[in-house]
């Protein structure tokens, strides 16, 4: 790649500029919010891997007053501001902490994590204790925590006491805030079991340093869900949430389409935009921004420094705390399920998005399972007239999936789904073989059997989407399947694909009425192949042996 240097995961804005590396410029973001000053609380959610930690390493460079960032700086947008930068550059103390580490299996055992996080900070600030400007409180605190000694009651204040300390230190000069992650700690205990007792901790923990702390000069938060009445909006009546739902700031997370051209022009792959758009684009944030995930974009241009043919790859799916499956293997009614195979298939439905969502209450409605979803990253609103949200009524929004990376997520765990649910592996080679011998009679059994008279389907509604979504997952497992696609005169329902062997199959499904209506909806359905040659496609890609496969279902009864 000519002209850019790569560092994929970079999360240190310092060690960005100091090394060369190609850095997205966010720093307009200081220009927007800085002058004037526009919050005195500000969160930022967004999903993980959108560049959050990176962009408060940013902003502690630029603020710091312990530091001289002009050269970091040279170049970027924020330094053509020469107000902003002369007010606020290098000009106040900051603390900036990160969360994100407190993971563990009790709450003693999470507030000891937190309690390392504040140590780690008092150890690099330990010249505080030596100056005659701090009080003897506050050094009493601070020396509390370099030695482990400090009850929760202290842990409580730590932030606060950290505040108080280093304006006292730079003569009244007031703090500024920056905490990432700041819902990790819930998010835990929420999966441990000890949610209620994290959560009254950390809304003290926050509130003593963000609410009528006279020495702070803002405090910017950085999480995954916004702040609900039940987190810190009952505490923290000053705070501004900016989530994914807000226009304001919804191009400082995440990659622009403009900002994508530049780097591939600056790369020389400009070949490559197609690619990475049907991949890693698709986000929508606030009412009319498109944004590409970063974490996956510097992932794939590094792995093409080695390989100019790579192909691209799930990278966002996997990384830390982004597993579809985390929470809810056992949890997934055939409901969800089929929604979920919908959204596989290039669907979208219509969901109530909770606001107040917190991660105790995922599994208590469909709605908070899609809530979190979109949240996290995995679920995105369609756009509507004009470029903006698509609302199904004046409650529920439209979503859908961003992309193919996060397409692989869904079919990932409907292959776990159906394989540890429906299926039992000594069965699978057999079953499928049944399909591909073109034995209707015993693959219809081996289906009624093993599927349709399952007690995992006892919920399920009988639509004919139901069983098209049902295909698409019991296929998945083993093909590639394409859905609902328009080829020769029509739109088929599904072709399975066994690529290794050169073999395909069209599949036409019907919901009968009737028992009785079984055999006719076969029928009808063979025909529809045939006269809108559904086939014309596979055949001229070379496969082979084509089968023509009507399905007709009848509540827990079908005819193949």
């Amino acid at each position: 790649m000519s002209g850019v240097n790569i560092l994929s995961g970079a999360e240190d804005f310092a060690e960005l500029r100091m090394g060369r590396y190609y850095y997205v410029d966010k720093t307009d973001f200081l220009n927007r919010f800085l002058s004037p000053l526009s919050s005195k609380v500000a969160l930022f959610t967004r999903p993980r891997r959108f560049g959050k930690t990176l962009f408060l390493s940013m902003l502690s460079e630029f603020l710091d007053i312990t530091k001289n960032s002009r050269k970091l700086f040279a170049s970027l947008k924020v330094a053509e501001n020469k107000t902003v930068c002369k007010e606020w550059m290098n000009q106040y103390p900051v603390v900036f902490l990160s969360l994100k580490r407190t993971d563990a299996a009790t709450f003693e055992l999470a507030l000891a994590d937190i309690q390392l996080v504040i140590r780690e900070y008092c150890m690099q600030h330990k010249y505080l204790l030596d100056s005659d400007l701090v009080t003897q409180e506050s050094k009493e605190d601070i020396q509390a925590f370099l030695d482990r000694k400090a009850d929760i009651s202290l842990l409580a204040t730590a932030l606060r006491s950290l505040t108080m300390a280093l304006s006292d230190y730079h003569h009244g000069k007031k703090v500024i805030l920056l905490i990432d992650e700041y819902d990790a700690p819930t998010t835990k205990a929420a999966e441990r079991g000890y949610y209620d007792e994290m959560l009254l901790f950390i809304r003290v923990f926050l509130s003593n340093a963000l609410k009528s702390n006279t020495c702070l000069k803002f405090g910017i938060l950085t999480g995954v869900l916004p702040s609900s009445k039940q987190t810190l909006s009952s505490d923290l009546n000053n705070l501004d949430c900016f989530d994914l739902a807000t226009n304001k700031y919804a191009d400082v997370f995440g990659f622009t389409q403009g900002e994508v051209d530049k780097l591939l022009a600056c790369a020389g792959l400009d070949g490559k935009r197609e690619i990475l758009r049907d991949w890693y684009d698709g986000y929508r944030f606030g009412r009319q921004q498109k944004i590409y995930c970063p974490w996956s974009i510097m992932k794939y241009l590094d792995s093409l420094k080695d390989n100019p043919e790579e192909e691209p790859s799930a990278y966002w799916v996997g990384a830390s705390g982004n597993e579809l499956a985390k929470g809810v293997h056992g949890r997934l009614t055939t409901t969800i399920l089929d929604d979920m195979t919908s959204l596989a298939d290039g669907q979208s439905i219509a969901a109530y998005i909770n606001e107040d969502l917190n991660y105790n209450q995922v599994y208590t409605k469909k709605d908070n399972f899609w809530t979190l979803l979109y949240l996290t990253g995995f679920l995105t609103p369609v756009a509507g007239k004009e470029g903006r949200v698509a609302a199904f009524n004046d409650e529920q929004t439209i979503l859908a999936i961003p992309n193919r990376e996060v397409r692989k997520a869904f079919e990932k765990e409907i292959k776990s789904w159906f394989e540890e649910i429906v299926l039992e592996d000594d069965l699978q080679d057999s079953f499928f073989e049944l399909f591909w011998d073109g034995d209707a009679t015993n693959f219809e059994q081996k289906l009624h059997e093993k599927i349709l008279l399952s007690s995992s389907f006892r919920d399920y509604r009988y639509r004919e989407y139901f069983y098209h979504s049902l295909l698409l997952g019991v296929f998945l497992l083993k093909y590639t399947v394409t859905s609902n696609r328009e080829v020769g005169n029509g739109i088929f329902d599904l072709t399975v694909l066994d690529e290794e062997n050169k073999r395909a199959a069209v599949i036409e499904v019907k919901r009968a009425q009737s028992e009785a209506e079984l055999d006719f909806c076969v029928a009808k359905a063979l025909r529809q192949i045939e006269e809108r040659q559904y086939d014309v496609e596979l055949r001229a890609r070379g496969y082979t042996k084509i089968l023509h496969w009507g399905m007709a279902f009848f509540k827990k009864s079908c005819k193949m």
